[in-house]
């Protein structure tokens, strides 16, 4: 269970330094303070610049106000409210001086994180001491919820996110890896550029440290977890850009060592296949781009030290629309990959991918051209490669509009579609590595044909100032590779709209209706409210490339790798339910259909205060591989 006792790491009480008060009395009657003088018995209302800069404000209101200007001091009584931004301290009775810290804030009170006049959560006080520009040193402070204290501490010493400061105690218990303790430490660097740094013990013996660095364009979290055994997990993505010079990007999704798949409760993270690394650096020069970077992939949850298939990459590309007809790109790109299991090899490829489109009359034309070549070589032997392809797609849109405001828009389109491929030795590298976003593909040692001819209809309905629309495809032709010629039919629909989201994608081989791959995605109700998600996905004995060239994907300029890595169906569901505006609980379990085991069941209680001063989620689940229940609970006092 971990429990994320308070994020009080937001903006707090904002009094600083006075070097003169100055009440402002209502206007039902003026106060003309001497020495000391007692305000009339009608409230009072006023405020004062807390420096002399008058940057920060404090605004108060009391029944009964006396000013001391010579002490340089401020007494409120009966019902008293100081509210500085979002925070609020209330009291019977306070007093306001200065000192060479700040405002001394003296007397019993209570101080909210929102402006509500009924907030959840009070941290209760007998003195505190304000500093500027953020920082409150609260003496015997006491966290209430709904006016019951439930935690104390003798002093509390509270700073903003633009500050260095203590990060909230993590406590977390699981029935695999047993009780964790630990806090962190926070060092920003500007007011939307932070770094984070925690350190937990496990009770048995061991650690997890983590570390989470953001920037505006920058978000990396790296952790090493160890109990018995050692894990590493780096989850990294971001953009550096310098004007006028040059870029770089990258992305990491990783986790490595004994320990990797066992560590994490959540089943995504487990279930990933493949550890993957891109990085480059590049800059553009008006239609040219060059770059240079690095790549790594890697079985999930291999040893530290293995790095998988890796290599440097040059780049070398130019691109240009033409006339708003079409548009053309050129890439030049060499990569050298070092596999622990094999020796070294390099490789040198030339592609050039250019579309073209027209509307010759009420039809509508779209052509595609694509080629690649180049050399794959080792200290034995080089050896050439090459493919080139091509797409035609014809329509004939039709329209049909459906009245005048905002009008319902109805599209048909009959389609007519041919493709085709031709391959010599293709990629003896790729192969072994794994694209981009799938992983390793099946080698393809000799010539390769692939073609297609097929014949549909697209139709589309929407409505521009609702955003909703809806969108259905079908298909039907005949894909020949050098085995044989399959007749294949694919579908496709994507919905949108407040009450229902679906994505939808299936083929299937017409002489054998057994052989199919799906993907189904949907929900039913509002994101944000009452809803249903549901999800479908896998495949059995379908030749990976004939589906995806039957839905448009002949001329991908990454190898046409298999969706799914094994024939298989998995299914999933999450219901989420909205009690009231402040409460919602959620549900959901994941499955693998065709061997009948549960892979995951999860459930959570989310809590948010109408006002914001407080959102909590109680999270609990278990899945495959892990002993046991894992469960936490977040409670944030300024989210």
């Amino acid at each position: 269970m971990t429990l994320r006792a308070f994020s009080l790491q937001a903006s707090v009480i904002v009094l600083a330094a006075v070097s003169g008060l100055a009440a402002r009395p209502s206007a039902a009657q003026e106060v003309r303070p001497t020495q000391r003088q007692a305000a009339p018995s009608v409230p009072n209302q006023g405020s004062m610049p807390a420096d002399d800069a008058g940057e920060y404000r404090v605004d108060f209101s009391a029944g009964r106000v006396e000013v001391d200007v010579r002490l340089n001091e401020l007494e409120l009584a009966d019902d008293v409210l100081v509210v500085v931004d979002r925070y609020r301290l209330t009291a019977d009775e306070l007093k306001l001086s200065r000192s060479d810290r700040g405002i001394v804030v003296d007397g019993y009170g209570r101080v909210a994180f929102c402006r509500c006049e009924d907030p959840p959560v009070t941290v209760s006080f007998s003195g505190a001491t304000v500093a500027p520009p953020t920082d409150l040193l609260i003496e015997d402070p006491a966290l209430r919820v709904w006016g019951v204290p439930v935690f104390w501490l003798p002093y509390l010493w509270l700073r903003s996110p633009s500050r260095m400061g203590l990060l909230p105690p993590r406590i977390a218990y699981s029935t695999q890896d047993g009780f964790l303790a630990g806090a962190g430490v926070h060092v920003p660097f500007s007011q939307k550029s932070f770094v984070d740094l925690e350190a937990a013990g496990y009770f048995e013996g061991g650690v997890d440290l983590r570390a989470r660095i953001a920037t505006p364009s920058n978000a990396v979290r790296l952790r090493w977890d160890h109990l018995h055994e050692s894990m590493i997990g780096v989850d990294a993505r971001g953009v550096v850009h310098t004007p006028g010079f040059t870029s770089a990007s990258y992305r990491v999704d990783a986790l490595r060592g004994e320990r990797a798949l066992a560590a994490t409760p959540i089943l995504l993270d487990a279930a990933q296949r493949y550890d993957r690394a891109r990085g480059e650096v590049g800059r553009h020069h008006g239609r040219v781009y060059y770059g240079a970077g690095a790549f790594m992939t890697a079985a999930r949850g291999g040893a530290i030290d293995e790095l998988g298939a890796w290599g440097p990459t040059l780049t070398l590309g130019v691109g240009e629309a033409l006339g708003g007809l079409g548009e053309f790109d050129l890439a030049t790109k060499l990569w050298t990959v070092d596999d622990v299991t094999e020796e070294s090899r390099t490789r040198l490829e030339q592609r050039a991918l250019a579309r073209w489109h027209a509307r010759p009359g009420p039809l509508s034309l779209e052509v595609e051209g694509a080629g690649a070549g180049g050399v794959n070589t080792s200290p034995r032997d080089a050896q050439p490669f090459a493919s080139v392809g091509a797409a035609l797609e014809l329509g004939l849109p039709l329209r049909r509009r459906f009245g005048r405001t905002d009008p319902l828009l109805h599209y048909v389109t009959p389609l007519f579609s041919a493709s085709g491929l031709y391959e010599i030795e293709r990629d003896l590298v790729e192969a072994e590595v794994g694209s981009s976003e799938t992983g390793p593909g099946e080698r393809n040692d000799g010539e390769a044909r692939l073609g297609q001819i097929s014949g549909g209809v697209r139709t589309s309905v929407g409505r521009w100032g609702e955003r909703s629309s809806l969108q259905l495809e079908g298909r039907a032709g005949w894909v020949k590779d050098d085995a044989r010629v399959a007749r294949l039919v694919m579908g496709r629909a994507l919905a949108a709209s407040d009450f229902l989201g679906a994505s939808l994608h299936g083929v299937t081989d017409i002489d054998a209706i057994g052989h199919w791959e799906a993907t189904a995605r949907t929900r039913f109700g509002p994101e944000s409210s009452h809803h249903l998600a549901l999800y479908v996905e896998g495949q059995q004995d379908l030749d990976s490339r004939s589906g995806r060239v039957i839905s448009g994907d002949v001329l991908s300029t990454e190898p046409l790798f298999a969706w799914y890595d094994a024939d298989g169906l998995s299914s999933g569901a999450e219901m989420m339910l909205k009690w009231s505006r402040a409460l919602s609980t959620a549900v959901g379990a994941d499955m693998d259909v065709k061997e009948s085991t549960l892979l995951g069941v999860r459930g959570s209680l989310a809590y948010r205060h109408p006002c914001g001063c407080l959102a909590t989620v109680a999270w609990a689940g278990h899945r495959l591989a892990r002993r046991g229940v894992d469960a936490w609970l977040t409670l944030d006092l300024i989210p």
